[in-house]
C-alpha cells in the first residue's frame, strides 16, 4: 500500500503574551456570545434547595504511599468528597490518575482542591479552575475566596502559578497526524485542542479518542477518527510548565446588579520572581547585562557545569567531549533546529562535536530567559443583556530587571456590542479597538479569526455589524459588514431557505461561496456543505442511518481540491452495542492512504471476546540514546569495557537518555489488539494477542493462561511469547524474542511450579545474547494460623553471545527457601522469608556480561515483612530486605507501604 508521499511542510504560528492584540467574536458562519460579555463567576452560587433536609458527606477513593530507601517516595491517590455539614456545600478533589506516569511527588499532584460553598460566600484551596470576567480562565494552584448577595459578588484570589497562558496554531500537513509539537512542557490537563477541518467549523477534541498528548514532551498526535489533510488547522491553549522562574499571581473582582444594569470590575496580578530562576543560576554579569539592556535584552546563557566527572573540556572556546570521566564539564545541550547550532550529535561515540556556528543542530546555549509581569485590569457594564461596554488596561513588563523601556508598559483596550431580536429583524454589532501597547493574560482571538479574515494581523481595531431578517419561520436572511485595522474589509450574506443555505464571504479581494444544506427524514439525518474560493474548492457530505436507538450507520465524504492538488477522503461507519467498524480512504494526487478502527465486545454463556484493530498514519522521530555519569550507586545502568555496551543494573553508575535527532519519516502504523476467552465453574481460559506493525518497528505479544479448579487441586498454566524488533534508533536496530511457559499445579498443601523461558536479543543480525532456562520448584505449607513454608528449587541455565562465540556457558542455580508467617494483634501479619541461590558456572572465568547481575556463588536473601490491615485497607506495610550476594557487595532496601480506601 502506498504511503503519501506528498505533503506540505506545516506553519506554526506560535502566540505569546507579549504579542497577543487579536479579537474576534464571531465564528465563521454563525455569531457567537462576546468573549467580553459580563459574566459572574459560577462557582460562587449554590443550590439553595440542596439545602433543605440534607445533612450528609460522602468520601471516596483510595490512597497510596510507598517510600523506598533506593527509589524514594512514591504515591498514588484518587479521593473525592461531596456532601454538606451544617449547611455548607464541600466538594474536594485529590488525584493524580491521569497523570502520563503512574505516580508524582505529593507537590505535582494533577488535582488538589477543596470547596466550600454556603449562603453568601465561596472559598477555594488547591488547583482551581476561575471563571472570570472579560472571557478570562485562569488555572491556578492556590486560594480563592468570595463573599455575594443575590448577583453582587466581591472575590479574591492568590497563587503561586504553575504555568503561563500560550497558544499555538498548526496547519496541517497531508498525511501528517502526529507529532505536533508544542513550544514546551504541558500542565496536565491544562490543555484545549480545536480542529477545523476545511470549511468545517472548529470542533473541541477530546483527550485519548480525538487526541493524545505527551505531557512532558509536549507533542500532540490526532487519532485517525480526524485525517489531517493540509486544509486543517490545530488550535492548542494550553498552560506551559514554568520552568523559567517562580510566579506569583492575586487578583480582586466584584460584581454589582442593579435592575437591568450589571457592572464588573476585575484587577490581576500575574509576575515572575526575577530572584527565585528555577532551572539556573544568574551570574553577576548577566544580572548587570539584563538591568542595562531594557526590554530588548537577549543574553544567552551556557547550560554547563564543572564536574570532576565530567565528559567535555573547553578548547579554543568550545567544548570537546573527551570521554567518561576525563573532562571538566557536565554539558546539557538543547535541540536548535537544523543549521541553527554549532553541534552535532554523533551515533558513534554518542557525544555532540562541535562543527561551528550555523553548521549543527544543537547548542549548549539558549536564550536567557526574561522576567515578566503582567497587570491587567478592566471595568465593564452591561444593560438587559443587549447592551455591553468593557474598558480595559494592562502594564506588561518585558524584563523587571530593568526599567529601561518602561514608558510603553502601559495600554488599554475597548470592546463593545449591541446584540438585541426583535419579531423579525435582529442586530449583532461589535466594535474593538486595541493600543499597540494593550497586552491581555489570554489570546483575545476567535479561534478562527486568522481563517475568518484570511490574514495574520493582530487587531488593533475591528467593527463588524450584522443584521438579520426573518419574515418567515423557515426562511431568514443575514449581511454583515466590517473593518480589521482599517486594511482588512469582510462582507458577509448568507440566506438560509427551508433545509438550505446560501451564502458570499468577501474578504478583501478573496471571495468565497458557499452552500450547505442540513435536514432530517425520519431516521436519515444529511448534513453537506460546499464552498468555492480564489484557491480552493471543498465539500463535505454526512449522511446517517440509525437503524435503533444504538445502531447507527454512517457515511462520510469529503473533497478538496488547490493549485494543484486533489483530495479525495471518504469513510464508513457502524456503531453499535457489541461491534463498532470506521473504515476510508483518502487519496491524495497519485497517492492512496487506507484508515480505520475496529473494536468488539462481546459476552455469552460464560464467552468473552474484546478488541480493537487500527490503522493509522503518523510521523516518528528517530532518536538516539546517552549514557551519562552519575554518582556511583545512582544510576540503573554499568559500563562494561569487554564488550563496550551497557549493562542494565540496579545500583550502577549511568542512566540511560534519549535523544531525539532532526529526521522525520511518515509511517503507516497498524495496530490489533484482542483478548478472549471461556470462564465457568471449574474452568478459565484466556488469550490475549497484541501486533504492532510499522516502518521500523514490530512487536508482537501473544499469551494464553489456563487455570482448573478441582476440590483438591489447582492447575495453573501460562504460555506467553514477546518479539520486537526495533529499528527506530540512528546506530543499531534491536531484535528480541522472549518465550515462556508455566506450569503450576496445587494439590492441597503442595505447591508445585515449573518454568522454561527462552529469550535472544540480536543488534543488527548481532546476537548479543541468547539465554535459556529450565528449571522450577516444589514447596509444601504448614499450619493455617502461624505458616511455615519451605521450598526447594533448581534451574538450568545456557548462554550465548557473538561477543564470546568459544565460549560454551552454562549456569545451574539450586535454591531454598524458607517461609514463616505469624500472625499478630487482630489484623497484622509478621513474615520472614530466607533464600538461598547458589549459582556455579561450567567454566572458571565467566564475563562480567554475564556475571554482573547474577554473580557465581552463594547469594543469601532475608526478607522481612510486616503488614497491619483493617478490612480492605494496608494501615502499614514494611519490608526490608538485605541482599548479601557472593562478591560482598551487600545491598539493603527498607520499604514502607500503605493503602487506604475511602
Amino acid at each position: 500500500m502506498a504511503i503519501l508521499s506528498v505533503f506540505i511542510i506545516s506553519q506554526i504560528i506560535e502566540i505569546e503574551i507579549d504579542s497577543v492584540a487579536l479579537d474576534s467574536v464571531y465564528y465563521r458562519y454563525e455569531p457567537i456570545e462576546s468573549v467580553f460579555a459580563i459574566t459572574v463567576p459560577s462557582e460562587f452560587y449554590i443550590n439553595e434547595e440542596a439545602y433543605i433536609d440534607r445533612e450528609e458527606l460522602d468520601i471516596n477513593g483510595s490512597k497510596n504511599f510507598s517510600f523506598d530507601i533506593n527509589d524514594g517516595f512514591d504515591q498514588g491517590l484518587d479521593l473525592k468528597v461531596a456532601g454538606k455539614i451544617e449547611g455548607i456545600e464541600i466538594e474536594g478533589n485529590l488525584s493524580d490518575q491521569s497523570m502520563p506516569e503512574n505516580t508524582i511527588a505529593l507537590s505535582e499532584v494533577e488535582k488538589i482542591n477543596l470547596q466550600l460553598k454556603g449562603p453568601g460566600f465561596y472559598a477555594g484551596v488547591g488547583d482551581l479552575t476561575l471563571h472570570l470576567p472579560f472571557g478570562l480562565q485562569d488555572n491556578i494552584t492556590g486560594v480563592r475566596a468570595a463573599t455575594f448577595k443575590d448577583r453582587n459578588t466581591i472575590g479574591l484570589g492568590y497563587a503561586v502559578n504553575r504555568g503561563a497562558y500560550t497558544q499555538e496554531i498548526f496547519l496541517g500537513e497531508e498525511g501528517k497526524q502526529s507529532p505536533y509539537i508544542l513550544n514546551g512542557r504541558v500542565i496536565p490537563g491544562s490543555e484545549t485542542v480545536y480542529l477545523s477541518k476545511g470549511i468545517s467549523l472548529p470542533i473541541r477534541l477530546m483527550k485519548e479518542i480525538d487526541y493524545n498528548l505527551d505531557y512532558e514532551q509536549g507533542v500532540i498526535s490526532i487519532t485517525n477518527r480526524h485525517i489531517i489533510n493540509a486544509l486543517c488547522r490545530i488550535i492548542v491553549e494550553y498552560q506551559q510548565a514554568n520552568e523559567n522562574y517562580a510566579n506569583t499571581y492575586y487578583l480582586t473582582d466584584g460584581n454589582l446588579c442593579n435592575g437591568p444594569f450589571t457592572w464588573t470590575a476585575l484587577y490581576r496580578v500575574d509576575q515572575d520572581n526575577r530572584d527565585t530562576p528555577l532551572a539556573f543560576s544568574l551570574t553577576p554579569d548577566e544580572i548587570q547585562n539584563l538591568e542595562s539592556s531594557g526590554d530588548s535584552a537577549r543574553i544567552y546563557h551556557t547550560y554547563a557545569d564543572s564536574s570532576a566527572q565530567g565528559n567535555y573540556r573547553i578548547q579554543d572556546s568550545h567544548f570537546v567531549y573527551v570521554g567518561e570521566n576525563n573532562g571538566d564539564f557536565l554539558v546539557n545541550f538543547f535541540y536548535a533546529g537544523d543549521n541553527n547550532g554549532e553541534y552535532i550529535y554523533d551515533p558513534v561515540i554518542k557525544a555532540f562535536n562541535y562543527l561551528g556556528p550555523g553548521l549543527g543542530n544543537y547548542s549548549p546555549k539558549q536564550l536567557l530567559p526574561l522576567p515578566k509581569s503582567l497587570i491587567f485590569y478592566g471595568i465593564g457594564g452591561e444593560y438587559d443583556q443587549a447592551v455591553y461596554v468593557d474598558i480595559l488596561g494592562s502594564e506588561y513588563d518585558h524584563n523587571t530587571f530593568s526599567r529601561i523601556d518602561d514608558r510603553d508598559n502601559r495600554g488599554f483596550g475597548t470592546l463593545m456590542k449591541i446584540k438585541k431580536t426583535w419579531a423579525r429583524f435582529g442586530i449583532n454589532a461589535n466594535y474593538v479597538y486595541y493600543d499597540p501597547d494593550y497586552r491581555s493574560p489570554v489570546a483575545e482571538s476567535d479561534i478562527d479569526h486568522q481563517y475568518q479574515w484570511n490574514t495574520v494581523d493582530p487587531i488593533q481595531y475591528l467593527a463588524y455589524t450584522e443584521l438579520m431578517f426573518k419574515p418567515l419561520e423557515r426562511f431568514s436572511c443575514e449581511a454583515g459588514y466590517g473593518v480589521l485595522n482599517g486594511d482588512h474589509q469582510r462582507r458577509t450574506i448568507r440566506i438560509r431557505p427551508l433545509i438550505f443555505e446560501l451564502g458570499m464571504d468577501i474578504i478583501d479581494t478573496l471571495n468565497r461561496y458557499y452552500a450547505g444544506l442540513e435536514t432530517n427524514i425520519r431516521r436519515l439525518s444529511l448534513t453537506g456543505n460546499y464552498q468555492h474560493s480564489q484557491h480552493t474548492d471543498q465539500a463535505n457530505l454526512k449522511v446517517y442511518y440509525n437503524l435503533s436507538d444504538h445502531d447507527h450507520l454512517g457515511i462520510i465524504t469529503s473533497y478538496d481540491a488547490d493549485d494543484g492538488n486533489r483530495g479525495f477522503t471518504t469513510s464508513m461507519e457502524w456503531i453499535s452495542r457489541p461491534l463498532s467498524v470506521r473504515l476510508g480512504q483518502r487519496w491524495y494526487n497519485d497517492t492512496s492512504y487506507i484508515f480505520g478502527n475496529t473494536s468488539f465486545r462481546f459476552y455469552r454463556n460464560g464467552w468473552t471476546a474484546n478488541g480493537n484493530v487500527e490503522q493509522s498514519q503518523r510521523y516518528w522521530q528517530k532518536k538516539d540514546e546517552q549514557y551519562i555519569k552519575v554518582q556511583s550507586g545512582q544510576g540503573n545502568y554499568v559500563y562494561d569495557p569487554v564488550t563496550g555496551t551497557y549493562l542494565e543494573k540496579p545500583g550502577g553508575d549511568y542512566i540511560r537518555k534519549l535523544v531525539f535527532l532532526p529526521e522525520y519519516e511518515k509511517i503507516t502504523a497498524r495496530n490489533l489488539a484482542i483478548e478472549g476467552g471461556y470462564s465457568s465453574s471449574i474452568f478459565e481460559l484466556l488469550t490475549r494477542v497484541r501486533y504492532i506493525d510499522e516502518i521500523n518497528f514490530k512487536s508482537i505479544n501473544t499469551q494464553l493462561i489456563n487455570s482448573i479448579a478441582l476440590d483438591d487441586i489447582d492447575i495453573e498454566i501460562d504460555i506467553s511469547q514477546e518479539i520486537n524488533d526495533d529499528r527506530r534508533y540512528a546506530l543499531a536496530g534491536i531484535w528480541t524474542q522472549y518465550r515462556s511457559l508455566a506450569f503450576a499445579p496445587y494439590f492441597q498443601r503442595l505447591i508445585l511450579h515449573f518454568d522454561a523461558n527462552d529469550k535472544i536479543e540480536k543488534q543488527n543480525e548481532f546476537t548479543k545474547e541468547k539465554r535459556t532456562e529450565f528449571g522450577g520448584s516444589i514447596a509444601y505449607r504448614i499450619g493455617d494460623i502461624i505458616t511455615c513454608q519451605p521450598l526447594a528449587g533448581y534451574y538450568y541455565n545456557t548462554f550465548y553471545s557473538e561477543f564470546f562465540p568459544d565460549l560454551n556457558i552454562i549456569m545451574q542455580k539450586p535454591v531454598l527457601s524458607l517461609l514463616i508467617a505469624v500472625p499478630f494483634i487482630k489484623k497484622g501479619r509478621a513474615e520472614i522469608i530466607g533464600d538461598l541461590n547458589y549459582r556455579f558456572f561450567n567454566i572458571d572465568s565467566v564475563p562480567y556480561f554475564y556475571t554482573a547481575n547474577e554473580p557465581s556463588g552463594l547469594e543469601k536473601i532475608i526478607t522481612v515483612n510486616l503488614s497491619l490491615n483493617a478490612g480492605s485497607n494496608t494501615l502499614l506495610s514494611t519490608n526490608y530486605r538485605l541482599d548479601m550476594p557472593p562478591d560482598n557487595n551487600i545491598r539493603h532496601n527498607f520499604k514502607l507501604q500503605a493503602r487506604i480506601d475511602f
